[in-house]
């Protein structure tokens, strides 16, 4: 039995409700799938009725990444595939830093740059997402973002 079945047995007895419920941490049933890469379980939600755009809520923190952005920071490709196939928007702002006093937002494409994953990077720009989008605030495109998720290390 995979996790999209259980899952699916859950959301036929608890209902759709269930998918807008938020953990202790704000997440809802699509964060935490994104979060450990279960894209059965995205394709399920987002089948069902889950609020492809919908953020995270924390009680302490006012960074609330939607589904994509978290997807893109982690290199989920597969997971940020099937947001965009489900209607996520990849033009939307997610505030970086929480404890930053310049209110950084980056877009997605940022999160993949920061993130080094050209797979990521790959979904987004087929998608027509733009590589000259600035960050607000700090006028960082992506390309500065890889450079400084490039590793130091020599061979």
């Amino acid at each position: 039995v995979s996790n999209a079945e259980c899952a699916a047995l859950v959301l036929e007895r608890g209902g759709v409700e269930l998918l807008e419920e938020r953990n202790g941490h704000g997440s809802t049933p699509l964060h935490c799938a994104v979060k450990k890469g279960r894209v059965d379980c995205v394709r399920l939600y987002l089948k069902s009725g889950a609020a492809v755009d919908g953020r995270l809520k924390g009680k302490s923190s006012s960074y609330n990444p939607t589904p994509l952005y978290s997807a893109a920071i982690s290199g989920m490709s597969e997971c940020v595939r099937a947001l965009l196939d489900g209607g996520a928007d990849p033009e939307l702002l997610t505030k970086e830093n929480v404890h930053s006093k310049t209110n950084v937002e980056s877009k997605p494409i940022h999160a993949a740059a920061k993130g080094g994953s050209p797979d990521c990077i790959r979904e987004l720009l087929d998608r027509g997402v733009s590589v000259d989008s600035l960050c607000e605030a700090n006028g960082n495109t992506p390309l500065h973002y890889v450079v400084s998720s490039l590793s130091h290390s020599v061979a």
